[in-house]
Protein backbone atom coordinates (compact mmCIF):
# COMPACT_ATOMS: atom_id res chain seq x y z
CA UNK A 1 0.00 0.00 0.00
CA UNK A 2 1.42 3.37 -0.99
CA UNK A 3 1.84 5.80 1.90
CA UNK A 4 0.90 9.27 0.61
CA UNK A 5 1.31 11.05 3.96
CA UNK A 6 4.37 12.94 2.72
CA UNK A 7 2.65 14.25 -0.42
CA UNK A 8 -0.95 14.85 0.67
CA UNK A 9 -0.18 18.54 1.24
CA UNK A 10 1.11 19.11 -2.32
CA UNK A 11 -1.15 21.29 -4.46
CA UNK A 12 -2.31 19.00 -7.27
CA UNK A 13 -3.81 21.89 -9.26
CA UNK A 14 -0.46 23.71 -9.40
CA UNK A 15 1.26 20.39 -10.10
CA UNK A 16 -0.92 19.88 -13.17
CA UNK A 17 -0.39 23.34 -14.68
CA UNK A 18 1.47 23.35 -18.00
CA UNK A 19 3.34 26.45 -16.84
CA UNK A 20 4.75 24.50 -13.88
CA UNK A 21 6.26 21.94 -16.23
CA UNK A 22 7.60 24.77 -18.44
CA UNK A 23 9.20 26.48 -15.44
CA UNK A 24 10.96 23.30 -14.33
CA UNK A 25 12.26 22.74 -17.86
CA UNK A 26 13.55 26.31 -18.04
CA UNK A 27 15.36 25.93 -14.73
CA UNK A 28 17.07 22.76 -15.93
CA UNK A 29 17.86 23.99 -19.47
CA UNK A 30 21.32 25.53 -19.06
CA UNK A 31 21.93 25.81 -22.79
CA UNK A 32 18.96 28.18 -23.01
CA UNK A 33 20.24 30.12 -20.00
CA UNK A 34 23.66 30.50 -21.63
CA UNK A 35 22.07 31.91 -24.78
CA UNK A 36 19.95 34.38 -22.77
CA UNK A 37 22.85 35.40 -20.53
CA UNK A 38 25.19 35.99 -23.47
CA UNK A 39 22.64 38.30 -25.11
CA UNK A 40 22.38 40.26 -21.87
CA UNK A 41 26.15 40.50 -21.50
CA UNK A 42 26.41 41.85 -25.06
CA UNK A 43 24.17 44.82 -24.28
CA UNK A 44 25.70 48.26 -23.78
CA UNK A 45 26.36 49.11 -20.14
CA UNK A 46 23.94 52.04 -20.24
CA UNK A 47 21.13 49.57 -21.06
CA UNK A 48 21.93 47.10 -18.30
CA UNK A 49 20.11 47.00 -14.98
CA UNK A 50 22.11 44.33 -13.16
CA UNK A 51 20.60 41.58 -11.03
CA UNK A 52 18.93 43.84 -8.49
CA UNK A 53 20.80 42.53 -5.45
CA UNK A 54 21.89 45.63 -3.47
CA UNK A 55 25.11 43.88 -2.45
CA UNK A 56 26.22 43.76 -6.09
CA UNK A 57 26.15 47.52 -6.60
CA UNK A 58 25.42 49.08 -9.95
CA UNK A 59 28.70 50.67 -11.14
CA UNK A 60 29.13 48.96 -13.52
CA UNK A 61 26.09 46.70 -13.41
CA UNK A 62 26.82 43.02 -12.82
CA UNK A 63 26.55 40.46 -15.61
CA UNK A 64 25.00 36.98 -15.48
CA UNK A 65 27.41 34.06 -15.57
CA UNK A 66 27.23 31.82 -18.61
CA UNK A 67 27.56 28.60 -16.62
CA UNK A 68 25.40 29.37 -13.59
CA UNK A 69 21.98 30.97 -13.12
CA UNK A 70 23.25 33.99 -11.20
CA UNK A 71 25.78 36.80 -11.41
CA UNK A 72 29.32 36.23 -10.21
CA UNK A 73 28.96 37.82 -6.77
CA UNK A 74 25.63 36.18 -5.93
CA UNK A 75 27.01 32.78 -6.96
CA UNK A 76 29.83 33.17 -4.44
CA UNK A 77 27.46 33.73 -1.54
CA UNK A 78 25.44 31.19 0.40
CA UNK A 79 22.19 29.65 -0.88
CA UNK A 80 19.99 32.54 0.32
CA UNK A 81 21.94 35.23 -1.56
CA UNK A 82 22.13 32.93 -4.57
CA UNK A 83 18.34 32.63 -4.71
CA UNK A 84 17.98 36.42 -4.44
CA UNK A 85 19.86 37.05 -7.68
CA UNK A 86 17.37 38.74 -10.00
CA UNK A 87 18.86 37.33 -13.19
CA UNK A 88 17.12 33.99 -12.60
CA UNK A 89 13.72 35.68 -12.39
CA UNK A 90 14.49 37.81 -15.45
CA UNK A 91 15.41 34.69 -17.43
CA UNK A 92 12.31 32.80 -16.31
CA UNK A 93 10.03 35.77 -17.01
CA UNK A 94 11.43 36.28 -20.50
CA UNK A 95 10.91 32.68 -21.59
CA UNK A 96 7.59 32.18 -19.81
CA UNK A 97 6.28 35.17 -21.76
CA UNK A 98 7.84 34.45 -25.16
CA UNK A 99 7.89 30.64 -25.20
CA UNK A 100 5.05 29.59 -22.90
CA UNK A 101 2.75 32.49 -23.81
CA UNK A 102 2.14 33.59 -20.23
CA UNK A 103 0.77 37.16 -19.90
CA UNK A 104 3.47 39.41 -18.52
CA UNK A 105 1.16 40.60 -15.73
CA UNK A 106 0.74 37.01 -14.50
CA UNK A 107 4.44 36.17 -14.36
CA UNK A 108 5.48 37.77 -11.02
CA UNK A 109 2.66 36.04 -9.17
CA UNK A 110 3.36 32.73 -10.87
CA UNK A 111 7.09 32.86 -10.08
CA UNK A 112 6.29 33.55 -6.43
CA UNK A 113 3.92 30.57 -6.41
CA UNK A 114 6.51 28.45 -8.19
CA UNK A 115 9.16 29.26 -5.58
CA UNK A 116 6.72 28.40 -2.79
CA UNK A 117 5.76 25.21 -4.62
CA UNK A 118 9.41 24.12 -4.88
CA UNK A 119 9.93 24.86 -1.20
CA UNK A 120 6.92 22.67 -0.42
CA UNK A 121 8.20 19.86 -2.65
CA UNK A 122 11.70 19.91 -1.19
CA UNK A 123 10.51 20.38 2.38
CA UNK A 124 13.23 20.63 5.00
CA UNK A 125 15.27 17.79 3.50
CA UNK A 126 18.89 18.76 2.93
CA UNK A 127 20.10 17.79 -0.55
CA UNK A 128 22.36 15.09 0.86
CA UNK A 129 19.37 13.35 2.47
CA UNK A 130 17.17 13.29 -0.61
CA UNK A 131 15.89 9.89 -1.74
CA UNK A 132 13.44 11.13 -4.37
CA UNK A 133 13.46 8.80 -7.34
CA UNK A 134 15.23 6.00 -5.46
CA UNK A 135 12.73 5.30 -2.65
CA UNK A 136 10.45 3.17 -4.84
CA UNK A 137 7.33 5.35 -4.54
CA UNK A 138 6.97 5.97 -8.27
CA UNK A 139 7.38 2.27 -9.00
CA UNK A 140 4.62 1.46 -6.50
CA UNK A 141 2.31 4.05 -8.09
CA UNK A 142 2.86 2.70 -11.58
CA UNK A 143 2.52 -0.93 -10.52
CA UNK A 144 -0.70 -0.15 -8.68
CA UNK A 145 -2.12 1.65 -11.71
CA UNK A 146 -1.12 -1.32 -13.88
CA UNK A 147 -2.80 -3.82 -11.55
CA UNK A 148 -6.03 -1.81 -11.44
CA UNK A 149 -6.53 -1.83 -15.19
CA UNK A 150 -7.70 -5.49 -15.51
CA UNK A 151 -10.36 -4.86 -12.84
CA UNK A 152 -11.58 -1.76 -14.64
CA UNK A 153 -11.89 -3.70 -17.90
CA UNK A 154 -13.53 -6.71 -16.24
CA UNK A 155 -16.12 -4.80 -14.24
CA UNK A 156 -16.99 -2.01 -16.64
CA UNK A 157 -20.20 -0.17 -15.69
CA UNK A 158 -20.42 -1.98 -12.35
CA UNK A 159 -19.83 -0.79 -8.80
CA UNK A 160 -16.45 -2.55 -8.59
CA UNK A 161 -15.44 -0.66 -11.73
CA UNK A 162 -16.34 2.63 -10.06
CA UNK A 163 -14.26 1.71 -7.02
CA UNK A 164 -11.33 0.65 -9.20
CA UNK A 165 -11.60 3.85 -11.23
CA UNK A 166 -11.60 5.95 -8.05
CA UNK A 167 -8.55 4.10 -6.76
CA UNK A 168 -6.86 4.55 -10.13
CA UNK A 169 -7.58 8.28 -10.02
CA UNK A 170 -6.05 8.68 -6.54
CA UNK A 171 -3.07 6.54 -7.51
CA UNK A 172 -2.34 8.60 -10.60
CA UNK A 173 -2.73 11.81 -8.59
CA UNK A 174 -0.12 10.50 -6.15
CA UNK A 175 2.13 9.62 -9.09
CA UNK A 176 1.91 13.17 -10.45
CA UNK A 177 2.78 14.64 -7.05
CA UNK A 178 5.71 12.26 -6.61
CA UNK A 179 6.89 13.17 -10.11
CA UNK A 180 6.81 16.85 -9.12
CA UNK A 181 9.00 16.10 -6.08
CA UNK A 182 11.44 14.11 -8.24
CA UNK A 183 11.60 16.95 -10.78
CA UNK A 184 12.29 19.54 -8.08
CA UNK A 185 15.05 17.38 -6.61
CA UNK A 186 16.56 16.74 -10.05
CA UNK A 187 16.63 20.44 -10.91
CA UNK A 188 18.19 21.30 -7.54
CA UNK A 189 20.83 18.58 -8.01
CA UNK A 190 21.63 19.80 -11.52
CA UNK A 191 22.07 23.39 -10.39
CA UNK A 192 24.34 22.28 -7.52
CA UNK A 193 26.35 20.11 -9.91
CA UNK A 194 26.82 23.04 -12.30
CA UNK A 195 27.93 25.33 -9.47
CA UNK A 196 30.34 22.76 -8.06
CA UNK A 197 31.76 22.09 -11.54
CA UNK A 198 32.43 25.79 -12.03
CA UNK A 199 34.30 25.97 -8.72
CA UNK A 200 36.37 22.88 -9.54
CA UNK A 201 37.26 24.21 -13.01
CA UNK A 202 38.46 27.48 -11.49
CA UNK A 203 40.52 25.55 -8.93
CA UNK A 204 42.12 23.41 -11.65
CA UNK A 205 42.92 26.49 -13.73
CA UNK A 206 44.58 28.08 -10.72
CA UNK A 207 46.68 24.96 -10.08
CA UNK A 208 47.82 24.97 -13.70
CA UNK A 209 48.70 28.69 -13.75
CA UNK A 210 52.45 28.86 -14.57
CA UNK A 211 52.67 32.42 -13.29
CA UNK A 212 52.05 31.37 -9.67
CA UNK A 213 54.47 29.82 -7.22
CA UNK A 214 53.57 26.48 -5.65
CA UNK A 215 52.62 28.07 -2.33
CA UNK A 216 50.38 30.67 -3.96
CA UNK A 217 48.72 27.99 -6.08
CA UNK A 218 47.86 26.03 -2.95
CA UNK A 219 46.58 29.09 -1.09
CA UNK A 220 44.43 30.37 -3.93
CA UNK A 221 43.10 26.92 -4.80
CA UNK A 222 42.13 26.40 -1.16
CA UNK A 223 40.23 29.70 -1.18
CA UNK A 224 38.35 28.69 -4.33
CA UNK A 225 37.49 25.23 -3.02
CA UNK A 226 36.25 26.72 0.25
CA UNK A 227 33.51 28.41 -1.79
CA UNK A 228 31.86 24.99 -2.12
CA UNK A 229 31.54 24.85 1.68
CA UNK A 230 30.27 28.44 1.92
CA UNK A 231 27.64 27.74 -0.75
CA UNK A 232 26.50 24.54 0.99
CA UNK A 233 27.50 22.29 -1.92
CA UNK A 234 29.31 19.59 0.05
CA UNK A 235 27.60 16.31 0.90
CA UNK A 236 26.55 16.22 4.56
CA UNK A 237 26.19 12.67 5.96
Amino acid sequence: MLDTTDIDHIDIDFTDREETNSAFQLEGFFELWEEWAQALRDEDNDQKEGCGNPDCGDTPPCDPLLDDMACGLCALQGPEAYDQCGFFKQYMAYHLQHDAGMPITSIPGFLEQFQTFKTTLLGDRPPSASRAGVNGDMWICLWKARDLMPNIRRFAYTLPAVRAANEMESTLEAARKINAVITAEAVRSRRRWIRLSRILNRALNKLEDPALSASRKVARTRDILNESRTAGLLFVP
